[in-house]
C-alpha cells in the first residue's frame, strides 16, 4: 500500500472522511470510528455500550425492524462494537448498495430516538450479556485485572457496566451522552472497497449528520497502575491465570518494538515462546497467549493461561523464566530475522481483510491524523534492532511492575 493509497478528505461539517479504493472486489465496507468508549462513561458505567446497542432500536426516519431489514434485505452484514476507546458502527454490501449503506450508518449515528420501551427490553439483553461474560473466565478475568491493575483512571471499569449501572441508564442521559459524542468533528467515516472518493464524498454531503466543532478530548493523566498478587475462587473447572505490566503507550515508537516482543511470547505463531514451553514441552495447559494493548495514557502487556490447577505454579514460574530470557539474551540474527518475518507476514496477510482495513483506517485518523502505510509499517518492524528487543524487554519484563491475577476453581 503506497500513501496515495488512501485519501483523507473533510467535509464543510467537520466530518472526516477516510477512502480507499479497492477496483478487484465487489463489495464496499464502511462505518463511522467515534471517538467514545467506554473510558467516556463518566458516571454512567455501561453507558457508551448501551447506547451502540440503542441505536439500532430507532431513528427519527426507521423502527428497529426496518433498521435491521434495510440491509440484510440485500445481503449486507452491518454491526457495532464499544471498547475502552471507541466506537465503530459498520456495513459491508455488494458496491450497488452503498449509498444504501451510507445513509443507514448516517441514520443511526445522528437521528437514533432511544424509545424508552426499547430501552427497557435492551437493558435485559445486556444484562444477560453480562452474565454470559461473567459464565466465561476467561473473559472475565481480563475484565477484572484491568479494573484492579487500572484502579480509578476511566480505562479501568468494565465495557459492559454491571446490571445495577445498566439498570440505572435513563432515556435522558442517554440522549445527551449521544449528543455530546456523537459529532462529526468526534468521528471519521471510513470506507473501502470499490467506490470513488468523489462518489463517497457526494453520498455523505447528502446526510444530516449532527454538526459541530466540539471533539471530545481523551488525553488523560497518565495512567498509575496498582501491582497485586491476588487468588479468588471461582466456580470453573481450571484455574485461569492473567499476569499483566505497563507496557509503551500509544504513539510511541516502542512500539513496534512491543509489537514484535508479544508476537515472539505469545502471539499468533504456533510456534510462540510461551506455547512451546507451556503447551507443547511440558503439557501444562491448552490455552496459552499474551496481548498488548495501546492507550494514549499507558499500554498493558498481558499473559493469559488456562491451566490444572495443580500446575499453576509450574505455569507462572516457566513464564518467568522466558521473560527473564528475553531480558538476559539478546535475539541472535536468525532469530531476530524470523521474528521479523513473522510478523511481516501476519501483517501483510490482515492486509487483505478489507473490513479489518476499512476499521483499522478509521482508528488510525481518529487517533493519528493519518494512517501509516503498509511499506512503512513493515520498515518500522524490519528497523527493530537486537539490542533494542533487549532493552525494552528489560524495561517492561520489571518484576516490581507485575500484578498477578488467578481464578482459582471450587
Amino acid at each position: 500500500m503506497k500513501n496515495s493509497d488512501y485519501q483523507l478528505h473533510t467535509l464543510p461539517n467537520n466530518l472526516q472522511i477516510a477512502h480507499m479504493q479497492i477496483k478487484n472486489t465487489q463489495l464496499v465496507h464502511c462505518g463511522f470510528i467515534i471517538n467514545c468508549g467506554s473510558q467516556n462513561d463518566g458516571a454512567n458505567p455501561g453507558m457508551a455500550h448501551a447506547l451502540e446497542h440503542m441505536i439500532f432500536k430507532g431513528t427519527k426516519n426507521r423502527n428497529n425492524r426496518q433498521i435491521l431489514s434495510y440491509i440484510d434485505n440485500v445481503g449486507g452484514e452491518i454491526n457495532a462494537y464499544t471498547t475502552r476507546d471507541y466506537t465503530a458502527v459498520y456495513c459491508t454490501v455488494h458496491k450497488r448498495f452503498a449509498a444504501r449503506a451510507v445513509e443507514l450508518l448516517s441514520d443511526l449515528v445522528s437521528n437514533s430516538t432511544f424509545p424508552q420501551n426499547e430501552l427497557s427490553k435492551e437493558k435485559k439483553v445486556i444484562i444477560e450479556e453480562i452474565k454470559m461474560y461473567l459464565d466465561s473466565p476467561e473473559e472475565n478475568i481480563i475484565d477484572e485485572f484491568f479494573e484492579k491493575f487500572l484502579g480509578s483512571h476511566p480505562l479501568a471499569h468494565n465495557i459492559l457496566g454491571t446490571q445495577k449501572s445498566v439498570n440505572a441508564i435513563t432515556q435522558q442521559a442517554m440522549q445527551q451522552f449521544y449528543t455530546q459524542h456523537y459529532t462529526t468533528a468526534n468521528m471519521v467515516f471510513s470506507i473501502v472497497g470499490n467506490i470513488t472518493l468523489a462518489k463517497s464524498v457526494a453520498i455523505l454531503e447528502k446526510q444530516q449528520l449532527i454538526i459541530s466543532n466540539s471533539k471530545i478530548n481523551n488525553v488523560q493523566a497518565p495512567a498509575n497502575p496498582i501491582y497485586f498478587n491476588q487468588q479468588t475462587k471461582q466456580k470453573n473447572t481450571q484455574a485461569h491465570i492473567i499476569i499483566g505490566m505497563p507496557a509503551p503507550a500509544n504513539k510511541t515508537e516502542e512500539g513496534w518494538t512491543m509489537l514484535l516482543i508479544n508476537n515472539l511470547l505469545g502471539g499468533f505463531s504456533m510456534n510462540n515462546r510461551l506455547n512451546m514451553s507451556i503447551r507443547e514441552k511440558h503439557g501444562l495447559a491448552y490455552h496459552v497467549e499474551s496481548s498488548y494493548q495501546r492507550f494514549a495514557p499507558l499500554g498493558v502487556f498481558s499473559i493469559y493461561i488456562g491451566c490444572h490447577s495443580q500446575e499453576i505454579e509450574k505455569c507462572i514460574a516457566l513464564v518467568h523464566k522466558e521473560l527473564q530470557k528475553m531480558c538476559s539474551t539478546m535475539l541472535g540474527k536468525n532469530q531476530l530475522s524470523i521474528a521479523k518475518n513473522q510478523i511481516i507476514g501476519q501483517t501483510a496477510i490482515a492486509e487483505e481483510n478489507y473490513s479489518a482495513t476499512m476499521l483499522s483506517m478509521g482508528k488510525s485518523i481518529l487517533n493519528h491524523g493519518f494512517m501509516i502505510s503498509l511499506p512503512e509499517a513493515l520498515q518500522k518492524i524490519q528497523d527493530i534492532s537486537a539490542s533494542q528487543v533487549l532493552e525494552l524487554s528489560n524495561k517492561v519484563f520489571n518484576s516490581n511492575q507485575m500484578a498477578t491475577l488467578i481464578y482459582l476453581p471450587k
